[in-house]
């Protein structure tokens, strides 16, 4: 490595940002789980006064489906961003060990040190993406959530004396 003293901070910068972001999506993620948790009681509260064989209940039925099933995406989505955040962080650790060690002059340990650095460090970045596509899908359900709730909605406009 160069005698630059800014060298080792441009090795940690990448990895520091992709730690903060991942913190930030851990955080967003897991409020998310709260408000499907949330959704998910006023659901069974809800289908508690209906009859079991009413259209509401089915489609609340189908919901609550969904809401399971966006609860194991965030889950798995949290999952992968601490699983990235904690490579993110390996990263920088290893960056600095690796900037370290070549004011030793070690080449070849200096090469498998930056070899391991980018190994973790694509790990995090995989997990990151797995993370981002989880969430997308997560937002595709809660969408299809909310079209039936609006639906369902203009539907009891339309027909105030619909018995639920």
């Amino acid at each position: 490595m160069d005698q630059n003293p800014f060298a080792v901070l441009t090795l940690v910068a990448a990895p520091a940002i992709l730690t903060n972001a991942m913190s930030v999506l851990a955080l967003g993620s897991g409020n998310r789980v709260g408000r499907v948790i949330d959704r998910f009681r006023e659901i069974l509260k809800e289908m508690k006064g209906l009859d079991s064989g009413s259209a509401l209940y089915r489609l609340r039925l189908l919901q609550m489906d969904r809401l399971q099933q966006r609860a194991r995406f965030l889950i798995t989505a949290m999952k992968a961003f601490f699983t990235a955040l904690g490579s993110f962080a390996a990263t920088t650790v290893v960056a600095i060990v690796g900037a370290a060690l070549s004011a030793l002059a070690q080449e070849r340990v200096v090469k498998i040190t930056a070899a391991l650095a980018l190994t973790v460090g694509l790990f995090g970045v995989g997990n990151l993406l797995f993370g981002c596509i989880l969430l997308v899908r997560d937002s595709r359900l809660a969408i299809a959530n909310l079209s039936e709730d609006a639906d369902q909605l203009r539907s009891e406009t339309a027909n105030p004396s619909s018995p639920r």
